[in-house]
């Protein structure tokens, strides 16, 4: 028994899977286990491209449901565009099985270590992905109310957390500018959730793909925004510029440059951030990398920190 028979249940509630059970087996090229699901590369003669089959544990995760993977995916996915969503191909209700596209693409992180003018193209595009995503769905000006407290709240409050130097200064600012800016008019929209370097894709045809979202949250647009940023700057080189790897991502976006309440809202993504980070590092080894990591997202916050005291 292979590791797809093994998590997979057989899928004979879906019309479009039925065929594909009846007429030969699947292939399986590769295996990605995850905290909250398995994911397949799966390969079946009825089919010229590889399959993307992602079994979620849970009825309900982190980042939703795999029925709002699913319509979400619907909603996005636009045949032959530049800028695109993995196209959707069948969902199993009853296993948390949805079935779509495996786009093929290089790693990220390989992509963005290049040269500088390589890099600030693609966060660039990166960028423009984000606007494209955006403007699929209604905007409005709304009130800013902050999301990020209670996040952070629930990690400093469990036994794995450990308050590092400057932590409490560092969230007591974050608390006091968010009663400050709360109520300060923000466009606002469905947001991604979950926009880091990981999530968009470069394929081979040249599109812009985007995945591991619900599109299911109401919020600042900037939220997306903010969160891509966090994840550039800690996995940033050391010779590359934070503040033009920004000025690329917000030029892709075709954005006005950031306010008071924007940094409000990037201070508290770093802040959540830092506690997961420093959550983690009490119940896993050591690593070298989150060890950098850390200290990126330190700097970050007691930066943001002073220059909004």
């Amino acid at each position: 028994m292979n590791d797809f028979e093994k998590y997979t249940p057989q899928f004979v509630t879906q019309e479009f899977l039925k065929p594909l059970l009846s007429s030969g087996s699947w292939a399986i090229s590769k295996t990605i286990k995850r905290r909250d699901c398995i994911i397949f590369k799966a390969h079946h003669k009825h089919f010229k491209s590889a399959l993307c089959v992602k079994i979620y544990s849970a009825v309900r995760t982190e980042h939703g449901t795999p029925e709002a993977l699913y319509k979400a995916l619907q909603t996005y996915h636009v045949p032959q565009s530049p800028m695109n969503v993995p196209a959707p191909y069948a969902y199993d209700a009853k296993h948390g099985a949805v079935i779509m596209e495996w786009v093929e693409t290089p790693r990220w992180r390989n992509i963005i270590w290049k040269l500088l003018v390589q890099r600030k193209k693609t966060i660039r595009r990166a960028g423009q992905w984000l606007k494209w995503f955006h403007d699929q769905c209604d905007q409005e000006t709304t009130a800013y109310k902050d999301t990020s407290i209670p996040k952070i709240k629930r990690i400093i409050n469990s036994e794995t957390f450990s308050a590092p130097k400057n932590f409490d200064a560092c969230y007591n600012t974050l608390e006091h500018q968010i009663q400050k800016h709360t109520g300060t008019k923000i466009l606002s929209g469905t947001v991604h959730g979950d926009f880091t370097p990981y999530n968009i894709l470069h394929d081979k045809q040249g599109r812009l793909v985007g995945i591991d979202f619900t599109a299911q949250e109401t919020a600042p647009l900037y939220t997306d925004i903010a969160r891509f940023f966090m994840y550039l700057n800690s996995y940033r080189p050391v010779y590359m510029s934070a503040r033009a790897d920004y000025n690329a991502l917000i030029e892709g976006y075709d954005m006005m440059r950031n306010n008071d309440v924007h940094r409000v809202i990037l201070f508290g993504e770093v802040m959540r951030r830092w506690a997961v980070l420093r959550s983690a590092q009490i119940t896993r080894r050591w690593n070298l990398w989150r060890e950098i990591e850390i200290i990126r997202i330190s700097f970050m916050a007691k930066a943001l920190q002073k220059s909004l005291n």
